[in-house]
This record gives structure tokens, C-alpha cells and sequence, in this order.
């Protein structure tokens, strides 16, 4: 066995591992939390403020446990699991806890209004409002921020606009990917040469919404990516081409050798497709679609190297669309 091999049984020991110890994590947390709210809950008519304040730690945290309990479970079931978002998982309910006791101090002082005193208020109310501003901290934050930018008069532009790793940029690439098995693409057989496939074949791929075509070999490994504009381009231009020559250009002539070797098109077909790895999130995939020239389209594999074979494909519709609604 290689080393190689080696080394990748052991990172997924190592990733099972990690799963296990925050599932077991999780366990121990939410028995923890309900306890001591179970403990800690006051008679209705005798309640003190330090009472309520730490029923609003503990719900913050039960708020915060089911937000990241859920998150882990989903990920670990779809085995999307990044092993970079261990200490997400493990520092989000005391996340959680923080903002509860904000959003707490900010409705005792009346600049939201549930007002009354200690007695007059319903431990019941408290701990549902705290435990929800922990479940769901990027709605609690905006409405901080709303709060803030209504006292202070500030600026749209700032905060998290500017920020560059937005939780949404540190998801997993797996989650906006096209898995292959639902990918359509042509398969360039072991027999097949460039200039026997011909460009009229190609071209019936693209019908309804599918405007791009992956060229893969039989081992799923990436070869091309022929864009239908690209192709309308190839066909444009070769019609111009046979005209001044006062010849008649006829597709069915057309080979996928001829697209490749017209000016510019493999750049555009070969050299501009992105590759990240597996266990890259969508941050690390628009970096590389960045730092490649033209590039539109990132292709998933084990290792994040050409040659190997497809797990998914991402477009910069995908990532664009996926970063937006997370952010």
C-alpha cells in the first residue's frame, strides 16, 4: 500500500473521529443545558434578576445547540462534514450564550420594547426570546445592527458588506455543487480521437437550460468544457471564415479537433477551468476562479487536481447565487 494510501485512511480515522467527539459533544451539552434550566427555573411570583439572567444564558445556549446540532447532523448525513468547522461547532453555543445576553441588556434598558420589572415579567417570555436569539444569531445580530445604525445614523458599507469570510464564504463547496450524477456531459470514449467527434453531435446537448457541456473520458476524468456561446463563437466565426474564402461552412464537417485548435478556444475550453479539492468551501472556490484568467467553472475533485476524476462541478452562477442567499 502507498503512502498515499496511507495518509488518506488515516485523515478519514481522523474525520470519523472528530464526528464522533462532537456528536458525543452535543449529547453531553444538551443534557447539560436542560438540566440546569430544569434546576434554575424560578417560582413565577418570587423571581430575581439574577435569576433571569442566568435563565438567559442557559437559554441562549439551548437556542445556539439546536442551530448547531442540526448543522452538524445535516452535514455528517450528506457526508459533507469539513473538518475545519470543528471549533465552529464547539464555540457556537457560547456564541450563542453572547448574544442572548445582549439582546437581553437591550430589552431591560427599553431600546426594544417588553418592558416591566423582574416580578412583572414571564420567565417563560424571557427564555423563548433568548433561546431564539441563539438559534438564529444572524437574524439577532441584523436587528442589533438595525438597532445601531438607527441611534448612531450609520452607513450602509460597512461591517459585514467589507468582511471577506462571511459564514457563507466558509461553506462547503460540496453544498452548491453539481454532483456528477446529475451533471450532463459527453464521454470521450478510449477509441474516440478529437477528429472523429463531430461538433454537430455536440451542439444537441445544449437544449432548454443547459448552456454548458463538460467533456469527460471514461474514467470521469476532465478533458474539456465546451460553453454553448463559445460554440455560437466557433460557428460565427467559421462561417465568416469560409465566406471570404467564397466557401460554404458545414457543421456536420466540423470536428471537435477543429474547435479546439480555432484561435482562442482552448484557453477558454482547457486552461480556465478551476480545480479545488473535496473538502474546499466556497470561499476557496471563488478565490480560484478568481486567481484563474477567464475562468467560470470549477471542477470537484478528491485532491483538487486535473486528472483525477469528477465529484461535482461548480459555476460562477452557483457560487454566486449560494454566497448571496448565505450572506
Amino acid at each position: 500500500m502507498s503512502k498515499n494510501n496511507y495518509t488518506q485512511i488515516f485523515n478519514n480515522v481522523l474525520k470519523q473521529t472528530r464526528q464522533i467527539l462532537l456528536c458525543l459533544y452535543m449529547i453531553i451539552m444538551a443534557v447539560i443545558i436542560i438540566y440546569f434550566l430544569y434546576d434554575n427555573w424560578p417560582e413565577v411570583d418570587k423571581i430575581k434578576e439574577g435569576e433571569l439572567f442566568i435563565l438567559v444564558i442557559l437559554a441562549g445556549a439551548l437556542g445556539s445547540y439546536i442551530h448547531a446540532a442540526t448543522s452538524l447532523t445535516s452535514f455528517i448525513g450528506n457526508k459533507s462534514f469539513v473538518v475545519s468547522w470543528t471549533w465552529w461547532y464547539i464555540l457556537r453555543p457560547f456564541i450563542g450564550v453572547a448574544i442572548a445576553i445582549v439582546v437581553y441588556f437591550i430589552l431591560r434598558a427599553g431600546f426594544l420594547t417588553i418592558g416591566g420589572d423582574s416580578k412583572s415579567i414571564s420567565p417563560y417570555g424571557i427564555v423563548a426570546f433568548a433561546a431564539l436569539a441563539g438559534m438564529f444569531s444572524k437574524n439577532a445580530t441584523d436587528k442589533l445592527a438595525e438597532l445601531f445604525d438607527t441611534l448612531f445614523q450609520m452607513k450602509k458599507g460597512g461591517g459585514d458588506e467589507q468582511r471577506a469570510d462571511k459564514l457563507g464564504d466558509i461553506t462547503s463547496a460540496t453544498k452548491a455543487m453539481i454532483p456528477k450524477n446529475k451533471m450532463i456531459f459527453h464521454i470521450l470514449k478510449a477509441e474516440d480521437t478529437l477528429d472523429k467527434i463531430k461538433i454537430e453531435n455536440l451542439y444537441r446537448y445544449f437544449k432548454g437550460s443547459v448552456t454548458r457541456l463538460p467533456i469527460l473520458d471514461e474514467k470521469d476524468v476532465f478533458k474539456m468544457l465546451i460553453h454553448q456561446g463559445l460554440l455560437h463563437k466557433f460557428i460565427a466565426e467559421k462561417n465568416i471564415e469560409t465566406v471570404e474564402q467564397q466557401q460554404v461552412f458545414k457543421i456536420e464537417d466540423s470536428t471537435l479537433k477543429d474547435f479546439i485548435d480555432h484561435p482562442g478556444i482552448k484557453e477558454l475550453a482547457i486552461d480556465s477551468v478551476g480545480f479545488i479539492s473535496l473538502n474546499s468551501t466556497l470561499s476557496e472556490a471563488k478565490i480560484k476562479m478568481e486567481a484563474t484568467e477567464k475562468c467560470q467553472d470549477i471542477m470537484i475533485t478528491q485532491n483538487g487536481k486535473n486528472g483525477e476524476p469528477i465529484i461535482g462541478w461548480l459555476t460562477n452562477v452557483d457560487i454566486s447565487k449560494y454566497l448571496n442567499k448565505s450572506s
